[in-house]
């Protein structure tokens, strides 16, 4: 700051120069709001950062989730078509069942049909006095297994000619 005067000596009027003040005051004042401009500046770039950081977490949680949830949907798909596969298994082999059972059904007419015209005969012969000639023995059943799929892994019980005669008590 600079004060002057001027005018005649009984007279002196004073003058200040105030520029130079007002000037430092102002770089003063612009210093400061620079300085805040600058710490605000790197605030934001702090931010920004973070939001970025964050928005790439949040990126990589969604594509976690739809990885996850594509794979329980495949899954869920498999096992229906495993479902499904073990109902039609299930099905096949219900009339694979139904199938034998009615040709070991005619079968078994059948054996009944010829032993009841082997008695017949032998009957007949018994009463027209003939030599009593004993009926045949009749064959022992041999089973033939079925290829059957496994749906159960347990034994099967061992029909009675098969069975061990000892007892167990």
């Amino acid at each position: 700051m600079e004060i002057s005067f001027a005018g005649p000596p009984l007279e002196l009027v004073r003058a200040d120069d105030k520029t130079e003040l007002f000037g430092q005051l102002g770089v003063a004042m612009m210093n400061a709001g620079v300085a805040e401009l600058e710490r605000l500046r790197q605030e934001q770039e702090r931010l920004a950062a973070e939001e970025e950081r964050a928005r790439k977490e949040d990126e990589a949680k969604l594509v976690d989730y739809y990885a996850q949830r594509d794979e329980l949907r495949l899954r869920q798909r498999q096992l229906k078509v495993h479902a499904a596969l073990r109902a039609q298994a299930a099905e096949a082999l219900r009339l694979e069942i139904e199938q034998s059972r009615a040709a070991n059904t005619e079968i078994n007419k059948q054996e009944i049909r010829q032993r009841l015209r082997q008695l017949r005969v032998h009957r007949r012969l018994a009463r027209a006095g003939a030599t009593e000639v004993a009926p045949p023995k009749p064959k022992p059943k041999t089973v033939t297994p079925v290829d059957v799929p496994v749906i159960f892994d347990l034994p099967l019980p061992l029909p009675p000619s098969q069975q061990d005669p000892s007892p167990s008590q």
